[in-house]
């Protein structure tokens, strides 16, 4: 065989078996899968982080709600604005709308903690008005009282806080994403 040019020691390198490894093909070490999905959620979660960094610095378009109180006012709502609120809160919607004789305002509010809220004043019926505005079945969770009126707090079918309060022909309803402790400290503010 040497007059072909070929070893040997390379003839038996190439007729002998593989050296195996133990593992089954197309199985993966522990490592491999950690380095692959590595690959796939470090790019998600820097742009996931760039959005929240992005939109942190969001600017919030504020209204003056005064006249839209005023037109409440004269339209024979017994509403005031909030009173002693810090500058945290920001007026961002209000209207008041006439249907049928009956007055309804809405103000929207965009509150310390990021969330949104909303205060609603109508001549609509309380069964009627609670259920446009909350939605079916809200589960009662307790009583805040203020000075002037007691208001019954309750949770939405779709996990938003609610505040309601009844009197003199009048349905008044603060409800939203915030927290409670949101709520009621709107809710003493008009007092």
């Amino acid at each position: 065989m040497s007059g072909l040019g070929v070893s040997s020691a390379k003839i038996e390198a190439m007729s002998a078996p593989e050296k195996s490894t133990g593992r089954v093909r197309g199985e993966r070490p522990p490592r491999d899968m950690l380095l692959s999905l590595a690959v796939l959620l470090v790019p998600i979660a820097l742009i996931f982080g760039l959005w929240q960094f992005i939109g942190s610095d969001r600017q919030v378009s504020v209204v003056n709600a005064s006249p839209t109180y005023q037109e409440a006012a004269d339209a024979g709502l017994d509403v005031t604005e909030p009173q002693g609120l810090s500058e945290e809160w920001k007026t961002v919607s209000s209207m008041v709308n006439r249907e049928d004789g009956e007055a309804t305002l809405r103000v929207g509010y965009y509150t310390p903690s990021g969330a949104g809220m909303q205060f609603v004043v109508s001549e609509i019926d309380e069964v009627e008005l609670t259920e446009l505005v909350l939605r079916k079945n809200p589960q009662p969770t307790g009583v805040v009282e203020t000075a002037s009126r007691e208001w019954s707090g309750y949770v939405t079918t779709d996990n938003n806080n609610a505040l309601l309060s009844s009197g003199g022909g009048q349905t008044y309803i603060v409800y939203g994403d915030a927290p409670m402790d949101e709520l009621s400290q709107f809710v003493e503010a008009l007092d």
